[in-house]
């Protein structure tokens, strides 16, 4: 799943992700501590990314699962459809079984 930024162009939330772990993990670190230095803008600006691609993603799995409830309960109508055909059938053999004992 993946959000669009203005130019259109798709944008992952684990590549976003990786990206600000690189940054992280690339990060100058501070002498006796586990602290690092990293770019502040490039952190700021992949939080903002991740702010637009979080949204979208959550809309598409949203939409997603609508349209999976929509096909299973489409899906469960048939069955009923199918059963009722199949007792009335039943029935009619049955019935026509009888008949012919009877005749």
């Amino acid at each position: 799943m993946t959000a669009h930024t203005p130019e259109n162009t798709p944008i992952d939330i684990i590549f976003l992700i990786e990206q600000l772990e690189r940054l992280i993990s690339s990060g100058r670190n501070m002498p006796l501590t586990s602290n690092v230095i990293i770019d502040q803008a490039r952190a700021l600006d992949l939080l903002d990314q991740l702010r637009v691609a979080v949204p979208e993603e959550v809309r598409q799995a949203k939409r997603i699962n609508e349209e999976t409830e929509r096909i299973v309960e489409r899906a469960q109508e048939e069955a009923e459809r199918i059963l009722a055909r199949a007792q009335e059938q039943a029935a009619f053999l049955i019935e026509e079984r009888e008949l012919t004992r009877a005749a």
